[in-house]
């Protein structure tokens, strides 16, 4: 599926918008993970700088274009987060202003692509709060994030923001085995991305479907009383976990069978992340009360949040097992 299928209400936007020579300074595009922010800015650049154009279009196939989708023009700067704790720092924000006050180098025009926004940290944020009270020159920014809601009220404020639509999950699943994953693995990867690529990511680099089966285990020792939940997370889940985002995917995985029960439960017509188990989770939900799953999914977005404010992953995790084996088991 291409882009103008994709998100077309977005799509036709920016498509009036170029032709009417009305690109504002700063853009906040919102959505999930693969539902094409990044596609989008580049699609933006391309038809600004590329020299090519047929009836607005981009050619897609010149070296300025070419250059634009590997991240690679002097004049379209990307910042995603880097480093041991994946975040945006202030040194990395300060360098593309000092780069913003000079002439561009191909054109007098520039963009800025802040992928994943919202790992910028506190003083990143206020650098770059201070650019967009205060823009110079022909510079467009844009700003990508799942949700606008860790981002600062006054960035937002600055910001023109696009919501990017979801895409429907059972479609999503149908992608995915159309690309080769098995069910399994389509329906797990599915709840936690959008993309494709990263979806088979997921599955080769990351071994989602080992770790989907050490929560799976984890969740059946807790209910079932079995002290071998705490100990799996340091023996198991921890070989898994080499920072903050594999820690998040654990505990999106967690939460999202834990979903699955509620959907169960209410005999809701929805893909279930954890796909083949419905035996096993009717059993589950037999022993546990729907304020039990509730209070484990508050648990769980609590340890998430602990895991953003760099609370090391092992306590994280040992952290909710005790939690739970009190409230659950």
């Amino acid at each position: 599926m291409d882009l103008a299928e994709k998100q077309a209400g977005v799509y036709q936007l920016f498509d009036r918008i170029l032709a009417n020579h009305a690109l504002k300074h700063a853009y906040l595009f919102e959505g999930l993970s693969g539902v094409g922010k990044l596609e989008m800015s580049r699609y933006i650049a391309k038809r600004r700088f590329c020299p090519n154009q047929d009836q607005g279009q981009p050619c897609q196939v010149c070296p300025t274009c070419l250059r634009i989708d590997q991240g690679q023009h002097p004049d379209v700067i990307e910042i995603a987060p880097e480093g041991k704790g994946r975040s945006i720092r202030v040194d990395r924000v300060r360098q593309v202003k000092d780069a913003l006050s000079k002439s561009g180098v191909e054109s007098q025009k520039k963009m800025i692509i802040l992928n994943q926004a919202d790992k910028m940290t506190p003083s990143a944020a206020n650098s770059l709060l201070k650019f967009l009270e205060d823009p110079a020159g022909d510079v467009t920014i844009f700003l990508l994030v799942a949700s606008r809601q860790n981002l600062l009220p006054t960035i937002v404020s600055r910001c023109q923001v696009i919501q990017f639509a979801k895409q429907d999950l059972k479609t999503r699943i149908m992608d995915l085995v159309e690309a080769g994953l098995s069910q399994e693995e389509a329906h797990l990867a599915s709840h936690l991305t959008q993309d494709l690529d990263l979806a088979k990511s997921l599955i080769e680099e990351d071994d989602l479907l080992s770790v989907s089966q050490k929560i799976w285990q984890w969740f059946s020792y807790l209910v079932n009383r079995n002290d071998l939940a705490f100990i799996l997370v340091q023996r198991d889940l921890m070989v898994y976990i080499q920072d903050r985002d594999d820690c998040q995917m654990v505990c999106d995985l967690i939460l999202y069978l834990f979903q699955d029960l509620i959907h169960l439960h209410y005999h809701l017509d929805s893909p279930a992340c954890f796909v083949g188990h419905e035996s096993d989770l009717r059993y589950f939900m037999d022993r546990l009360s729907i304020k039990q799953v509730s209070y484990a999914m508050q648990a769980t977005l609590q340890a998430k949040r602990e895991v953003d404010h760099n609370v090391a992953s092992q306590a994280v995790l040992e952290g909710l097992t005790l939690d739970l084996q009190e409230s659950i088991g």
